[in-house]
C-alpha cells in the first residue's frame, strides 16, 4: 500500500454512518469532558470521531465497544 491508497481507504471508512456513531460521540464527551480540544466545537472532536468510526469498520470483529 502507498499513502494515497491508505488515505482513500481511511476516508471510505471514516465518513460512513455507523450504528455506533451515537455511542462513539457519547464516549468522546465522557472521556474528555473538560478538555476544550475535544469539545464538540473543536475540529479535534470530528477527527477523533472519524478515527474511531474508521477503526470500528476496519476491525469489524472487534467493532466498537
Amino acid at each position: 500500500y502507498n499513502n494515497v491508497d491508505l488515505m482513500k481507504y481511511y476516508k471510505s471508512l471514516a465518513y460512513k454512518e455507523s450504528a455506533a456513531d451515537f455511542e462513539i460521540e457519547k464516549d468522546i464527551e465522557r472521556t474528555f469532558p473538560q478538555d476544550p480540544l475535544f469539545s464538540k466545537k473543536s475540529e479535534n472532536y470530528g477527527k477523533m470521531l472519524r478515527v474511531l468510526i474508521a477503526t470500528a469498520y476496519h476491525l469489524p470483529h472487534i467493532g466498537y465497544v
